[in-house]
């Protein structure tokens, strides 16, 4: 899995670095956003990059703006989707193995789209026949600049990418965000192409999950990422990102009946006995089973979690997600 330092670094056969120039390669087309979640959006800029690659012969790269262009800006950056590490995993299962994690800053944001596209994308040594762009995306100060900007600046061909629509209207990481808040993991997964995935390192908790519930279950550190509503949900979890998905039942919130306060992210296996303590685990959301609730004592959330399993299997069974 690639680091998430942003700092210039190769994983196998992905590269990852932070400037057009260090690369390494000669004549190269771009595709720019930020790609948070890599939706079924991104995924149509990514294959038409590709294509455009393999007409103009030249290598496929994907620049992307780290961190977060409004966490920079101070307007309310929005949870992630995924990690930098993730969205590289994701990006590279279509293809892509050579990215740009371009650093956003305050000065950045204050340039104008010439100024930008003459000290960051015009870079000596590197040819660049063709960028492609989704719908709406905007480059320099203001947002003043767009593709047709590009296209004129560059005297590349540019290729603007339409928006994906599901349900009459353009698939954007704003709707999964929307989706997830209300626990609508179903929806999300439709918009993402795939079950939305949280990952994070398995770390001692209480144990109340063993001592008082008799269900045992792994507490995820979720890295910062967008969590979806408080509540149960059927879920799957894969141990270190590889081997097979285990089925189970996933708690998110701040667990009301037995403690109160921070946030937890617990998974409880149904078929699986081994040590997860220190291990990575990626948990797959299927389906949405019920909110969270404070219930009287602890032998009353004991039951319920009992009529939540059953849910989780039927759900788990049925194929969904």
């Amino acid at each position: 899995m690639v680091g998430d330092t942003g700092k210039s670094e190769s994983t196998s056969d992905v590269v990852v670095v932070t400037g057009l120039a260090e690369l390494g390669v000669s004549r190269a087309v771009l595709a720019l956003g930020v790609f948070d979640g890599v939706h079924l959006g991104h995924q149509a800029i990514v294959r038409e990059l590709l294509s455009q690659a393999r007409r103009l012969s030249a290598v496929p790269v994907v620049l992307y703006f780290e961190p977060h262009p409004r966490q920079v800006l101070g307007r309310g950056a929005p949870a992630r989707l995924c990690s930098p590490s993730e969205r590289i995993a994701q990006l590279r299962a279509l293809g892509v193995r050579h990215f740009v994690s371009f650093p956003f800053t305050r000065e950045l944001a204050s340039l104008s789209p010439e100024e930008f596209f003459r000290r960051h994308l015009s870079v000596p040594g590197v040819s660049v026949p063709g960028y492609c762009v989704g719908w709406n995306w905007r480059f320099g100060c203001r947002n003043a600049g767009d593709g047709a900007l590009l296209a004129s600046l560059s005297g590349a061909e540019v290729r603007v990418v339409p928006a994906v629509e599901l349900d009459g209207q353009p698939v954007s990481s704003t709707r999964v965000r929307a989706a997830l808040a209300d626990g609508r993991v179903e929806e999300a997964a439709r918009l993402l192409g795939r079950p939305f995935v949280l990952s994070g390192e398995v770390t001692h908790g209480q144990h109340l999950g063993t001592t008082a519930l008799a269900y045992p279950t792994a507490n995820v550190l979720d890295g910062g990422v967008c969590l979806p509503a408080f509540g149960v949900y059927a879920a799957r979890g894969r141990i270190d990102g590889e081997g097979p998905w285990h089925d189970g039942i996933l708690y998110v919130g701040d667990a009301p009946t037995l403690r109160g306060g921070s946030v937890v992210v617990e998974l409880h296996l149904f078929e699986f006995a081994g040590e997860l303590y220190g291990h990575g685990l990626e948990i797959e959301f299927v389906s949405h089973i019920r909110g969270s609730v404070r219930f009287a004592d602890a032998e009353a959330l004991r039951r319920q979690i009992a009529c939540d399993i059953v849910r989780a299997r039927e759900a788990l069974s049925s194929g969904r997600g």
